[in-house]
């Protein structure tokens, strides 16, 4: 019976463990700090951008974030957003843990919100180059510090700031932003068909425990 309840309580807990982040709605308002740019994106082409903080409306708080996703554009007022950790972003291209760990030292350095737009752009500009890897370059001349701000945060003694940031990811852009400013909104809830499965395998294992109970009931009784 030891073995049963064990088996019940490892199922139900995993079954808790399986869950979502509720949905939200994005906006991109427009763009805080920052410097037009020139990009080049594979895939996409040479384009102009604004490289700096942008402005979001989450759910309807306004925060700023960083863009982390150079292969895809924001239109408007977005529905599907769900807030997930920087290594499930951005969609198609997950980040790996040293990239999300240099991003948050990036943010860490060097963002406030009453910081300049050549900071911005460095930041930015930094960001793009850690995800994009070799499908990302810049084609403007100036990189605004981005090359220092790099080989700060990459440097195996650093013992700066550190971030603490999540994702948001959804049908457009994936944005960097500061957990703090938007826990409160990414209300976590069960994954009803996932609760339901586990439910019914601890249902079955208890079955079939129990059978074995009853199978061996009589010689348990002769003993």
């Amino acid at each position: 019976m030891k073995q049963l309840y064990t088996a019940l309580i490892a199922t139900v807990a995993i079954a808790a463990g399986i869950q979502r982040s509720e949905a939200l709605t994005v906006d991109e308002l427009g763009a805080g700090a920052a410097e037009l740019v020139m990009v080049n994106i594979s895939g996409i082409g040479t384009i102009p951008v604004d490289a700096g903080v942008l402005k979001l409306d989450v759910g309807g708080l306004q925060v700023d974030g960083f863009c982390i996703d150079p292969f895809h554009f924001s239109d408007g007022l977005m529905a599907g957003y769900q807030v997930v950790g920087l290594t499930s972003a951005p969609k198609g291209n997950f980040m790996s843990l040293g990239t999300a760990l240099q991003i948050e030292r990036l943010w860490g350095s060097h963002y406030s919100p009453t910081m300049s737009a050549s900071d911005a752009a460095g930041v930015q500009i930094a960001i793009w180059e850690l995800i994009g890897g070799n499908r990302f370059s810049l084609g403007s001349p100036n990189d605004f510090g981005a090359a220092g701000f790099l080989a700060a945060v990459q440097d195996p003694a650093y013992d700066g700031p550190v971030a603490d940031l999540v994702g948001l990811t959804g049908p457009g852009q994936d944005y960097g932003v500061a957990s703090p400013s938007v826990q409160a909104l990414a209300r976590v809830v069960p994954e009803a068909s996932s609760t339901a499965s586990l439910s019914g395998i601890a249902v079955v294992i208890m079955l079939v425990a129990l059978r074995r109970v009853d199978r061996f009931a009589p010689l348990l009784a002769r003993a």
